[in-house]
């Protein structure tokens, strides 16, 4: 958990903005 999975993390959180 770290780099990819923190990207995929990111963009949900974008998303949910």
């Amino acid at each position: 958990m770290s780099g990819t999975s923190a990207v995929a993390i990111d963009n949900k959180i974008e998303q949910a903005m």
